[in-house]
């Protein structure tokens, strides 16, 4: 199809590929081809996220403001015009919404640099969901690119149950099957877990990253 509509080619498939493992113990494997070199730079902004705004988003009305607009563009465009350049941006738990988040992350891709970002609630039928957005960089299939995975918190922090609730019996969502087994992102010559806040106290994710 793309060489029919744009005359080029795409490279092969084992750019970007899923490694199951041989144990129910081990991670799966997610496999996206990058040349950045070794040892990577990372990007950790300070960015508030206020009360008004983690309460509105828990309510199904995330605030969209202007003022909230600028202040993630700024930020955004200031790491990008470090030199030299950040291979990743890593932004705090709950911090990005999620319309925003995909466009921040298309953008940075283009410059070659991948993103980790904790997104802002989302109301769904089967609970609350607190994701991370992981945008990993790629010249696949053959111009700037990105792969985009979102990855659910698995179980909530003491506070957040009680906060959930308190904010009308929400509960967070409850990710079955491959979703409550965190992946390892193997990018080129780079290979990391993401987990969310208390998933880090479960002792079975950090057995299965070692």
């Amino acid at each position: 199809a793309l060489f029919a509509f744009r005359g080029a080619r795409t490279r092969g498939w084992d750019a970007i590929k899923i490694v199951r493992p041989s144990s129910d113990e081990d991670p799966i494997e997610l496999v996206v081809d990058n040349d950045a070199e070794i040892p990577v730079r990372i990007a950790v902004p300070s960015l508030l996220t206020t009360d008004r705004q983690w309460s509105a988003a828990l309510d199904g009305s995330p605030r969209l403001d202007l003022v909230r607009f600028e202040n993630i563009r700024r930020l955004t465009n200031a790491m990008m015009t470090e030199r030299p350049q950040p291979h990743y941006i890593v932004y705090p738990e709950c911090s990005l919404p999620f319309g925003w988040a995909k466009g921040i992350a298309y953008m940075l891709a283009g410059r070659g640099i991948s993103m980790i970002a904790g997104l802002e609630y989302r109301l769904t039928p089967k609970g609350v969901r607190n994701d991370a957005l992981i945008s990993l960089s790629t010249v696949w299939p053959w111009y700037e690119s990105a792969l985009v995975f979102v990855q659910p918190k698995c179980a909530p922090a003491h506070e957040e149950r009680r906060q959930l609730a308190a904010a009308g019996r929400k509960r967070l969502y409850n990710p079955v099957g491959d979703e409550a087994s965190p992946p390892v992102y193997s990018h080129g010559k780079f290979c990391f877990g993401v987990l969310l806040c208390s998933d880090l106290t479960d002792i079975a994710h950090r057995r299965r990253f070692q």
